[in-house]
């Protein structure tokens, strides 16, 4: 069939003109509603349903592509609720604080203080009162803190001296000690000697015995005495205590590598060497000991 407008083929079962829109023949458009017509509401919603009626065109002036206005934002109406709010809440606080003070708040709020030097004024609305602060005089304050410096400074000079001596007192006593086993293993090496010479090769091990013995009080002393330091004065008398203390010692010593080396060997001659290291060490000892009473400052 053929469009009655355009002269378009129209399809078979189409209702209308692809073409131009014209009603297909036997198709009649439908009445439009007279002016003022309002359609009558649709039936109740149901699932599936869909209404045939088409919305009614947007009002006057509200062309395509309208869009509703934003809703209004009413932020000046909740901030002026907050701060009602606030100011309500520190009105209570405040007039419970002044609830509880009582009389004495008033006095309180409309007093004002003034502080001069050496004194206070402190007026109310029908209270004047003047109080007067002493002054303080420095001068006492200043003593006080002499008082205190003179008394912790005579305080500290009388430890360090009381430490001092004590230090001095303990270095003696080491020195004291330290030349009371010089001339006492001085005495005694010589006797030991005849001894040796007496037994040798076989020389009985308590010689040995009590020459190591002599060895190790010498440690001893030594390492007492150089744990102290020598006081003002003494310095070059203890250089040379100590240098009398090692002679000793590599005395002891040599010594005793003679009788072993004799006892060893079953021969005299096999603790010649060590003997004679022995006598050089006694020179020595005797060289540096004799400096130390000569430059020992006590008598």
């Amino acid at each position: 069939m053929f469009c009655s407008s355009c002269g378009k083929t129209i399809e078979e079962g189409s209702t209308f003109c692809k073409e131009c829109g014209t009603p297909a023949p036997g198709h009649a458009q439908s009445p439009r509603p007279a002016p003022g017509y309002v359609p009558p509401p649709p039936p109740p919603s149901s699932p599936g349903y869909v209404s045939a009626t088409p919305p009614p065109p947007p009002p006057p002036g509200y062309g395509p592509g309208w869009q509703a206005p934003p809703p209004r934002r009413r932020t000046g109406l909740i901030v002026g609720i907050i701060v009602a709010a606030v100011v309500v809440l520190a009105g209570a606080g405040v007039g419970a604080y002044f609830g509880l003070r009582g009389g004495d708040s008033d006095k309180t709020a409309a007093s004002s203080t003034t502080v001069s030097s050496g004194s206070t004024s402190t007026s109310t609305l029908d209270v004047s009162t003047t109080v007067t602060i002493p002054d303080i005089s420095s001068s006492t304050t200043e003593s006080n803190v002499s008082t205190t410096t003179e008394a912790s400074t005579t305080s500290t000079t009388a430890e360090i001296t009381t430490t001092t001596a004590s230090s001095g007192e303990a270095y003696l006593r080491a020195v004291d000690k330290m030349v009371a086993l010089l001339e006492q293993d001085d005495l005694r090496i010589p006797v030991l000697a005849t001894k040796i010479n007496n037994t040798a090769p076989s020389v009985p091990t308590s010689v040995d015995n009590e020459l190591e013995t002599m060895l190790g009080s010498l440690d001893g002393a030594f390492t007492a005495l150089s744990e102290q330091s020598p006081p003002d004065g003494f310095g070059v008398a203890d250089g040379y205590l100590q240098d009398a203390a090692n002679a000793m010692g590599n005395r002891i010593d040599a010594t005793i590598n003679g009788v072993q080396a004799m006892r060893s060997a079953h021969k005299v001659s096999a603790g010649n060497t060590y003997f004679d290291l022995g006598r050089q060490a006694r020179d020595d000892y005797k060289g540096a000991y004799k400096q130390f009473q000569d430059s020992y400052p006590v008598e």
